[in-house]
Parts: structure tokens; sequence; C-alpha cells
């Protein structure tokens, strides 16, 4: 699904016209933009998919890109088959586990 950047006012508007934790942000975009609801709910699951990474509670669906930076240099890292892949170097973290380490191929 494409993904556009919006400023927290722009955002914080959006949320606002939510009626309902039902409605999402897209829903309001329809409706002020006079387009037609969506003939089809987005299904969204709570349940992590069999390729997405798992982490201290958290879930990132596949295909989740990641940025950081350190010290002056941006790293970028990807979810795929659920593990964290950072410069072809696949990390997982054991379960119970605190830190991660590179799994090899």
């Amino acid at each position: 699904m494409p993904t556009i950047e919006v400023d927290f006012d722009v955002f914080k508007a959006l949320t606002a016209r939510r009626s309902t934790e039902d409605v999402t942000e897209n829903d309001v975009l329809r409706q002020l933009l006079r387009l037609p609801p969506r003939s089809s709910p987005i299904v969204t699951s709570d349940s992590p998919g069999p390729d997405d990474w798992v982490t201290k509670g958290v879930r990132l669906p596949v295909g989740t890109e990641l940025r950081a930076m350190y010290k002056g240099q941006t790293y970028l890292a990807r979810v795929s088959s659920g593990a964290l892949v950072y410069d072809g170097k696949r990390f997982i973290v054991p379960r119970g586990g605190d830190e991660y380490h590179a799994q090899s191929s």
C-alpha cells in the first residue's frame, strides 16, 4: 500500500475527524475528497504472519523498513522471513532474549 507523508498538524486534524477507532485516516480522507466508501474494508490482523518479525511484544509486518541514524550515518534494514535484515545479514532475537544475534545463512 502506498504511503504519504503529512505534517503533525494534518495528522492531528485527520485524527480529530475520526468519530470512532473503527474509522481510519483513509476513511476520513475519502469522506473529505467526496469519494464513495471503500467497498471492502482493509483487513488488519493482530496476529503475526509467518514472516513478520516479533520482538519484545512488537510486531513488524514483513516488508517494514527501519531507518536509524548513528554517528551521522544512516542505516537501513528491512523485515524479511521473520528476521531483521541489514547489509545481507539476518538478525533474530531468541525467545526471552534481549540481545540480537546474526543468523548464519
